[in-house]
């Protein structure tokens, strides 16, 4: 008789952390080359040294001015965005990959990277702590170990404490869902209980 020893892996509290950058861009405003505000073919008239009403000013108010261009600098944000994050449950049994998904939906004028990491990259069994389930690469279905697949690999990557990227993107993108394949591996070795950790998910602009 086949012997099932329920695993419940489960992904809570994702963190959502997105990093913005500063493009700057650079206009210019070309100055009237007769000065601010001023129109030769409008006379105006003179009322002191530095005002209007005194005589008729055939310049217009233009005398003595100088032409030129002045920049005007500005700096405009790149957006970026998480706007949905999603974690899975599995249950598996000794000896048969379990696989789920997490999934990360993006908004973002730049081309931009989803990067993976863990504070607790062990699968922790959530009423004994000294029982876990490892972060492994490259495992097997008969191994006790857990790993998430990088956009586009064909086996898992052990996830860290320090972010690492899981999938680049080469375009903006405007609400675009990445998703990831979790597997899971136990054996008769493995204590039957719930095991969890968190997954943390980053979005930045590209660089």
């Amino acid at each position: 008789m086949e012997r099932k020893i329920a695993k419940l892996l489960a992904f809570t509290g994702v963190a959502i952390s997105a990093a913005m950058a500063l493009t700057p861009l650079t206009s210019y405003a070309i100055v009237n080359q007769h000065g601010y505000n001023c129109d030769p073919s409008n006379p105006s008239t003179l009322t002191n040294a530095d005002g209007w009403g005194i005589g008729n000013d055939t310049t217009g108010g233009c005398a003595s001015q100088t032409s030129g261009a002045k920049p005007v600098t500005l700096n405009v944000e790149s957006q970026i965005s998480l706007d949905a994050v999603s974690g899975t449950i599995i249950n598996v049994t000794p000896h048969v990959l379990g696989t789920g998904e997490i999934s990360a939906t993006v908004s973002s004028s730049h081309p931009y990277t989803i990067s993976l990491s863990s504070g607790q990259p062990n699968l922790t069994n959530t009423t004994n702590g000294a029982l876990n389930i490892p972060a492994k690469s490259s495992f097997t279905k008969d191994d006790n170990a857990w790993g998430i697949k990088k956009q586009d690999a064909s086996d898992y990557s052990a996830i860290t404490t320090a972010p690492v990227v899981y999938y680049t993107s080469t375009t903006p993108a405007s609400s675009a869902t990445s998703k990831f394949e979790v597997g899971v591996a136990v054996n008769e070795q493995t204590a039957p209980g719930t095991y969890q950790t968190d997954v943390i998910v980053t979005a930045a602009i590209k660089q």
